[in-house]
């Protein structure tokens, strides 16, 4: 650097960087596993067959010698890693044949998978059964899935070596008919072929003699084909387990490493799946809890790196890794696991005289059980400190008695560098009410939390257990109201070693909650001795709103808790059942509620490459992604994430790369649905949910019309990608799409529109708010059209009836089309259906339903949801008036326009934007208002103050900028003043300014 003479500066002290590991081939080390007593298991399966094939598989077991046979079973499968048919199709838990309800809608894995329909059992001494006894004929009728029921047959007593199962009629697999229901792939419109197949699986053959032993333990296999695979395996028929299992679900796993010289720098680089922790010399590695981030993970596997130079001695040490299942290991609707945990470890060491080493996970590492009995996403943990292993990731530990581990199978997705924010404990929570019942204290922490509970715990004996249950509600008995976690356990259960002290929190789950049962306590418990801690995706919180309306502020509050409990390296729709998917339609919802209180960019990064991961190459996406659970292709107003997030990155955040990164991908996404499109009608059948959970124009759920929703969406992410061609210089893209966007608003309205009405469709709420918020309205019929709304909103009491689709757009356009005072009227409205009757009922997060008190119990009904968080994004956007205009990208350009309704004093709001702090507040005076406002660094802001007649004067520091009607004098940084409608519109530069506005 030189100084203004010329002079220059000292040199800077170097500065190092070093990059990501980029592609297999950085990668030295192998993912090993823990796989005692055979490991992952499903048992025998067949190939596939083509479903209109006349095809028959047999499985036999050969006992060795002649033996005397009393009972044959035949034990179902229920794979764990999701077989996939030839074309592509994973078999998931929608696939079992047991009927699942609202209250139970998942299972492990496709139950009964692989159990033929017809089949016979014989018995022969021969190996060929040149001749054989027939013991068992099922071939006459189809017979009923079992399910993962096992089917046991008792025989009269017949001698014989060999056991042979014949599947005369195998299992199918119609991906047309799952018994998931309308959760499935709608095949006319994938584009990819998904026939239908079939096969023949046993998770288990058990052939017993009178005394009931199991003959067929380890003896020889053979069949008539046989995948040899992963978890399946003709010996895995007969390994002594009678159901598909998993190997530990959370192994420790560990290495001892002498360095034999002091360490200068060291780099680790950890993927632990589903999720894992390091250790090193017995210290844990980060503050990261739940991680890696949930992704495809045969797409992409994300990966954490340390420094670690301080962790590591100059002789002996030891690494540990301590891993769980996460979303890897489990089955959940439509998501398919991939086995037991694994990792992957690549330590980078250089030494003080400049040489390096690199230290691997590989074959030499051992590995054994940890006191982690189970550990579920869903159902939560069971902990067994006696079996603790003390000391395990420190060097001096002895592991005589530790098994050696297993190079196990890649999960098959790239190793990526994990950009988004970790998921972190960010804060503890105290209990605020202890409520006494017979079976153990109810601790209630008087807010709607997402996390767990830490709890120490005095005087236990040894093998006490603690079980600690987790509820949002209670029932009007004052008992936890579990019913609408469906089959989500959510219990973490402790079982004491018999110190006089012990201390537990789970690692490997977390729950949405409120209330926590404590049973089994061995005393009476102290509620000092139990703290909550709350658990996300640790995006920076970057925004404050308040106002004079206490009901709007506790709104905004619970908004701020509802989002952040909700992103857990995706955002999902709730934290407590057995769901928790990252729903396209509730992030298009509330995305920009997040990226106005929460720096977002890298969170919805990763994301959209989710997106990517998941998208087809015809361009559809699912309705849930990473996929899990609805339909693919996606309902078409669901996911317009692929075009609407990226769009939300660039305005709030600058972030063009994002729209070059994904630019394709929206192509591809516009392109699909455009060619599903009947002369620019997207009909009804593909779409699932439509206005979904409202109360105007229902079809149980679903919220009509299908078709206008479907093809107003369409219009706003072409219309959007339109911009984005644009924004990144690609003018025929910008040209082509902006005319189809033309094309698809006359489809629209010749189908939709009744000119001479101004009425769309049905004439609800949302029928008229979403193509206004749209902009699919004809010149001169948008106040009419605007009008019609507000008198349909007036008719309805001031209450919203509007669901998922309608919400946002209503109370947006409504104060975009100068009705701000109607949507204030909605907003605050006291009644149900409304979020300060939320609140007034005692809600300290949003309500999955507008009605959820009333339904506790339905199955389908969260007290922690994202979807109507969208209202904070209102509070930002109306009263506090703080608007992207344009992006943040480069010069960035705002608006400043608060809807100053009658019923507030004041309302403020201030956030960091990538140029800097963006804020303003204004409050009523005796005879008029103030309005203080900043604008960002590097930023042109059109700031609209709103005024009545042409008696108001706008000043800034006693100087008139704005009297009688007319520009008065401009101080520095105001470049322009004129008159709006009812407003003075200024534009201002970088900086702040405080306006006062005399009537």
């Amino acid at each position: 650097m030189w100084d203004e003479d010329g002079t220059p500066s000292e040199w800077a002290e170097a500065a190092r960087f070093s990059t990501a590991l980029i592609g297999e081939h950085e990668w030295e080390g192998h993912w090993i596993g823990y796989r005692p007593d055979g490991g992952d298991s499903n048992g025998f399966r067949s190939r596939w067959h083509p479903v209109n094939a006349d095809a028959e598989e047999w499985v036999q077991v050969d006992l060795g010698d002649n033996a005397e046979i009393d009972r044959v079973e035949l034990h179902p499968t229920e794979p764990l890693d999701g077989p996939t048919t030839p074309d592509g199709l994973p078999v998931s838990a929608q696939f079992t044949e047991e009927v699942k309800s609202e209250k139970r809608v998942t299972a492990d894995g496709p139950g009964g998978f692989g159990f033929p329909e017809r089949y016979r059992i014989e018995v022969s001494n021969d190996p060929d059964f040149a001749q054989s006894t027939t013991v068992i004929d099922c071939t006459d009728e189809a017979h009923h899935n079992p399910g993962v029921e096992a089917v046991t047959f008792d025989l009269d007593s017949i001698d014989g070596r060999y056991v042979r199962v014949t599947a005369t009629d195998l299992h199918e697999i119609d991906p047309s008919d799952p018994s998931g229901g309308e959760f499935n792939q709608k095949l006319a419109y994938i584009g990819e072929e998904r026939r239908a197949w079939q096969t023949f699986a046993l998770a288990g053959l058990t052939v017993r003699d009178g005394d009931g032993e199991d003959l067929a333990v380890d003896k020889d296999v053979t069949a008539s084909s046989s995948v040899e695979e992963g978890a399946w395996g003709r010996d895995k028929l007969v390994d002594g387990h009678y159901e598909s299992r998993m190997a530990p679900q959370s192994p420790l796993l560990r290495t001892d490493v002498d360095l034999g010289g002091e360490v200068e720098r060291a780099q680790a680089h950890f993927c632990g799946l589903g999720y894992g922790e390091l250790y090193i010399n017995g210290e844990r590695i980060g503050d990261e809890v739940l991680n890696p981030g949930w992704t495809q993970y045969d797409e992409r596997v994300l990966y954490s790196t340390y420094d670690v130079a301080e962790q590591l001695d100059a002789g002996a040490n030891a690494l540990g890794l301590w891993l769980g299942q996460g979303w890897f290991g489990r089955n959940a609707r439509g998501w398919t696991g991939f086995g037991s945990p694994r990792a992957i470890l690549q330590l980078e060491i250089e030494y003080v005289d400049g040489t390096t080493r690199t230290v691997s996970t590989d074959g030499s590492w051992t590995a054994m059980n940890s006191p982690l009995l189970m550990n579920d996403l869903y159902d939560g943990e069971t902990y067994d400190s006696r079996e603790e292993s003390k000391g395990w990731a420190e060097p001096a530990f002895d592991d005589v008695g530790w098994d050696s581990v297993v190079i196990v199978e890649a999960p098959g997705g790239d190793l990526v560098p994990q950009r988004t924010p970790p998921i972190r404990v960010t804060e503890t929570v105290d209990v605020e009410e202890v409520l006494g019942r017979d079976e153990g204290p109810i601790l209630d922490f008087g807010q709607n939390l997402v996390g767990w509970v830490e709890i120490t715990i005095n005087d236990a004996d040894a093998g006490d257990e603690i079980e600690l249950r987790h509820a949002e509600v209670l029932l009007e008995d004052g008992s936890l109201a579990l019913e609408d976690l469906r089959s989500a356990d959510a219990t973490d259960t402790y079982i004491a070693k018999g110190d006089r002290t012990e201390t537990y929190e789970p690692r490997f789950t977390y729950h949405g909650f409120r209330y926590v049962q404590v049973v089994g306590y061995p005393d009476e418990l102290d509620p000092a001795d139990v703290t909550a801690k709350v658990v996300h995706s640790d995006v920076e919180p970057i925004a404050e709103f308040d106002c004079s309306n206490e009901d709007l502020s506790q709104l905004q509050r619970n908004a701020e808790w509802g989002l952040r409990g909700n992103v857990h390296s995706v955002l999902t729709d709730c934290p407590q059942r057995d769901e928790r998917c990252g729903w396209t339609g509730d992030n298009h919802i509330v995305s920009p509620a997040l990226c106005y209180n929460f720096d977002a960019a890298r969170f919805y990064e990763k994301w959209m490459g989710d997106h990517a991961d998941v998208r087809s190459e015809h361009g559809y996406l699912a309705d849930t992604i990473p996929y899990g659970y609805g339909t693919i292709p996606e309902d078409p107003t669901w996911g317009i994430t692929q075009v609407t997030i990226p769009w939300h990155l660039y305005r709030h955040y600058g972030d063009v790369g994002v729209l070059e990164d994904h630019y394709e991908g929206m192509r591809q996404y516009i392109d699909y649905w455009h060619e599903q499109s009947t002369d620019g009608i997207i009909p009804d059948e593909y779409g699932n949910y439509g206005d979904w959970l409202g109360f105007e124009n229902m079809d149980g759920r679903v919220g009509l019309p299908r078709d206008l929703f479907n093809t107003a969406f369409q219009y706003h992410t072409t219309n959007l990608f339109a911009q984005i061609a644009a924004v990144l210089g690609n003018e025929n893209d910008a040209e082509h799409y902006t005319d189809r966007a033309v094309a698809i608003a006359e489809a629209f309205n010749e189908a939709f529109f009744d000119a001479e009405a101004d009425q769309y469709g049905p004439g609800t709420q949302a029928s008229y708010a979403v193509p206004l918020f749209f902009g699919l309205v004809p010149d001169g019929h948008v106040d009419a059209v605007a009008d019609n709304l507000v008198e349909k909103v007036e008719s309805d009491d001031g209450k919203l009836q509007t669901g998922f689709l309608g919400t946002r757009p209503l109370i947006l356009t409504l104060v975009d089309h100068g009705h701000a005072e109607t949507a204030y009227e909605v907003v605050s409205q006291p009644d149900r259906p409304g979020w300060v009757y939320m609140v007034r009922q005692g809600a300290t997060t949003m309500w999955e339903r507008w009605d959820s008190d009333t339904r506790i119990g339905d199955g389908m009904n969260s007290f922690n949801h994202s979807p109507f968080n969208l209202v904070s994004e209102w509070f930002y956007y109306a009263l506090a008036g703080l608007r992207f205009d344009d992006s943040m990208h480069g010069h960035g350009t705002v608006e400043v326009a608060p809807a100053v309704v009658d019923d507030l004093d004041w309302a403020a709001a201030e956030m960091e934007t990538v140029n800097g702090e963006f804020a303003s507040r204004w409050e009523r005076t005796d005879n008029g208002l103030t309005l203080d406002v900043e604008i960002p660094w590097n930023t042109t802001a059109t700031v609209r103050i709103p005024y009545d007649g042409e008696s108001a004067t706008v000043e800034i520091d006693d100087v008139a900028v704005w009297e009688n009607g007319a520009v008065g004098s401009l101080p520095d940084g105001v470049d322009d003043a004129t008159a709006g409608d009812e407003e003075v519109v200024l534009t201002v530069g970088s900086g702040s300014y405080g306006f006062d506005i005399e009537h």
